[in-house]
C-alpha cells in the first residue's frame, strides 16, 4: 500500500528496504524498524524518514543517531564501523561485512532505548578499532560475554502460584490416567506390555514420529 506523502520513486526505495540495511529482520520483538502500526494509522519513524534523507545510503544511514540516544544506527544494527555491504553470503565475521548479528537494538526507540542504556553498554560489542580487520578472538569473546551475562546472577526469588501449581496437578492426573486407563505408554514403549496389547513397531515409530512433527510445529 502507497505510503502518503512519498513519491514513486521514494515507494520503490521503502520496498527494498530490509534489503538496504544490516539485521533488519534480526532485532528482537520488531516486525519492521521503518514503521509502526498505531491505533490511526501507520506512522513513518525516524529511522525511516533518515532512511529517505539518505536515498537508502547505508553508509551515510549507519553515521546517524536516529532516536538521539548516544549511539549511531550502526551501534545498534551491528555494524558499529559501518562496513556493511549487500550481500548474499552467510554471516561471518572475518568476512568484514557487518560486525554482529547479537545484542541489537532498535535505532528508533527512544525512552526504550535510553532507559536500559546502561545495560547496553555494560556489554562490550564493537572492534577495539575500525581501521583494521575485525580482531576474531576479540570477537569470540564479546560474544560469549553477551551469551552468558548474568548467567551467575543470584536466581530470583520466585513465589509460589497456587494457579501453577494446581495446573501441574491436573496435568500429572491426566498424563497418570491415559497411561493407565488409555494405554498411552503401549504405544510408545511396546515391549512393557502384555503381549496380547502389543502393537507393532512400525505404528510406535510412527507414533513417536507424528508426536515430534506435532510438538515442533505448535512450539
Amino acid at each position: 500500500r502507497a505510503l502518503r506523502g512519498t513519491t514513486s520513486a521514494e515507494q520503490a526505495l521503502f520496498e527494498e528496504r530490509n534489503a538496504r540495511i544490516p539485521n533488519a529482520q534480526h532485532v528482537w520483538w520488531s516486525d519492521d524498524l521503518f514503521f509502526a502500526w498505531q491505533e490511526d494509522g501507520v506512522h513513518l519513524l525516524q529511522f525511516g524518514y533518515d532512511f529517505l534523507k539518505t536515498q537508502g545510503d547505508w553508509r551515510e544511514l549507519c553515521s546517524i543517531d536516529s532516536n538521539q540516544d548516544g549511539l549511531h544506527n550502526g551501534q545498534h544494527l551491528g555494524d558499529p564501523c559501518c562496513r556493511w555491504q549487500p550481500s548474499q553470503r552467510s554471516f561471518m565475521p572475518q568476512q568484514q561485512n557487518e560486525y554482529r548479528r547479537w545484542h541489537l537494538t532498535h535505532p528508533s526507540e527512544g525512552s526504550a532505548a535510553v532507559r536500559n542504556m546502561n545495560e547496553t553498554l555494560a556489554l562490550a560489542d564493537s572492534p577495539k578499532e575500525c581501521d583494521a580487520n575485525y580482531d576474531l578472538s576479540s570477537y569470540n569473546d564479546q560474544f560469549m560475554r553477551f551469551y552468558f551475562y548474568r548467567a551467575h546472577d543470584t536466581p530470583e526469588d520466585t513465589p509460589y502460584n497456587v494457579v501453577k501449581l494446581l495446573c501441574m496437578a491436573v496435568m500429572l492426573g491426566v498424563i497418570v490416567h491415559w497411561a493407565y486407563e488409555k494405554h498411552l505408554l503401549v504405544d510408545m514403549f511396546p515391549w512393557l506390555a502384555a503381549s496380547a496389547e502389543k502393537g507393532s513397531w512400525q505404528v510406535s515409530l510412527l507414533v513417536c514420529c507424528l508426536s515430534f512433527v506435532y510438538m515442533d510445529l505448535t512450539s
